[in-house]
């Protein structure tokens, strides 16, 4: 119940906060802020200013030796290149950290932790943050529903028998709750947790497009600011990454900047400045949102309440310029970890649709009935033959730009080898080869089970 919490106090003004988003652009993303990982860009200089690769490079080639052409001097001089820089270095960032996690047991955090156990087998321990009643209900949930799935047999095939060993010693469950106060930790594993932790990736959420507005708000908005309140307390915190999504940009039409939200921004408010100037819209209130949807349940009786609540988010999502509670939250917990954050590091994304993978760790995962696939399914088992419509009928489409300029600055900044390891270039896909060749077959296999091939 939202009735025992603490609104927390907003009182420091967000200080480069990153935002990503992924889309069918190339990367589909702009990063609102400087400093995105200043530090990536190195060079290699011996403690000498002005010192290139080249030059570390020359004294390992005999160029006197006649045999050699210059294009073979070229190549060897690329390779070591290559060789002395780790690009963006992703694997050492990685490596020997410690991990929090929510949303382990959902389908993109569990992509997530399988590709770090398989790109990077040397991280430190993943704490998960799990709800269930004790030790071993949650370490049941981790086997049942992160380590003996499909998605994770190809770390399997490549630890062999010790596969269970490997990912036990890796994966510890944290019994908690995003909803609670202190995240529902026992106060000493908050404490342990506090001091061992280096990364915490807030994966958890509700997603359900029309949840009843308290539970969507405790999730989607308070949820973030107990777990920012939690990371201010770990000594060794270097990134608070938050999973948001691309559709908190509601209404918006054209370039699609990835600025963050602030306390009162609205795209209602946006919309109204943008046709008349000095036409006035009242700022969002986030504190009050939440004091509106306490009262509100507390005063319907049990039978209506639910329907009621859902409702009210609707409708205030649509008054804010949202199109459903959802994403209207998500929008709200933004503006809260941005204003709060303090001197947290904090990464915020924005993935957009999330189907079946494209290549690895195999081609085609998927984990239940998502986004398109419905409209597949019907049409694959005959149940939709067709869709009415009118052949000569214009079609009305909102131009939507995402801006990715930083993004793909990123992606230069990454070696040959990270490009390979963590490549999210998704123009490189064959969407026609990937839409009938592995997403259909693959939601036949892992979401449907082979029912109805």
């Amino acid at each position: 119940m939202l009735r025992s919490l603490v609104f927390p106090r907003v009182t420091v003004a967000p200080k480069n906060v990153i935002h990503l988003s992924i889309n069918g652009d190339r990367f589909g993303s702009k990063c609102c802020m400087e400093n995105l990982w200043e530090k990536s860009s190195r060079k290699i200089n011996n403690g000498n200013v002005g010192v290139s690769v080249r030059d570390q490079v020359s004294p390992l080639i005999n160029v006197e030796n006649t045999e050699v052409s210059m294009n073979g001097i070229q190549e060897e001089i690329r390779a070591k290149e290559m060789e002395l820089s780790d690009g963006l270095g992703i694997v050492r960032f990685i490596t020997g950290k410690v991990f929090l996690i929510t949303g382990a047991t959902g389908f993109l955090a569990k992509v997530l932790i399988e590709k770090i156990l398989r790109t990077v087998p040397d991280v430190g321990k993943i704490y998960l943050l799990i709800k269930a009643k004790d030790e071993e209900s949650a370490m049941q949930r981790i086997k049942t529903e992160i380590i003996n799935t499909e998605l994770f047999k190809t770390l399997q095939q490549a630890h062999g028998k010790s596969h269970q060993q490997f990912l036990l010693s890796k994966l510890v469950p944290v019994i908690g709750n995003l909803c609670e106060s202190n995240l529902g930790m026992e106060m000493e594993i908050s404490e342990q947790l506090a001091n061992e932790v280096d990364i915490i990736i807030n994966s958890g959420g509700n997603t359900t497009f029309d949840e009843s507005f308290d539970v969507s708000l405790s999730t989607n908005t308070l949820g973030p600011c107990r777990f920012l309140s939690f990371a201010k307390r770990c000594k060794k915190l270097m990134l608070f990454l938050h999973v948001s999504t691309a559709y908190v940009n509601g209404e918006r039409q054209g370039t699609l900047l990835e600025k963050p939200f602030n306390l009162g921004d609205s795209i209602a408010r946006e919309k109204a400045a943008s046709e008349s100037p000095t036409r006035s819209f009242p700022l969002l209130n986030v504190e009050a949102e939440v004091e509106m949807a306490l009262d509100a349940r507390n005063g319907f009786q049990d039978s209506t309440v639910s329907t009621t609540m859902k409702e009210l988010g609707l409708e205030r999502a649509k008054t804010y310029g949202w199109h459903d509670t959802y994403v209207f939250t998500k929008a709200m917990g933004e503006m809260m970890i941005g204003n709060q954050r303090e001197e947290i590091p904090v990464v915020i994304i924005r993935p957009s649709v999330i189907e079946s993978t494209s290549i690895e760790p195999i081609p085609g995962w998927i984990e239940g009935i998502r986004m398109l696939d419905p409209l597949l399914i019907s049409y694959a088992k005959g149940v939709l033959t067709g869709l009415p419509v009118d052949g000569k009928a214009a079609i009305d489409i909102n131009l939507c730009r995402f801006d990715n300029s930083n993004t793909e600055k990123l992606w230069e900044e990454m070696s040959q080898e990270e490009q390979r390891s963590f490549g999210f270039d998704v123009r490189s896909i064959d969407w026609k080869d990937y839409i009938c060749n592995i997403h259909i077959p693959g939601v036949m296999t892992h979401s449907l089970k082979g029912r109805g091939m």
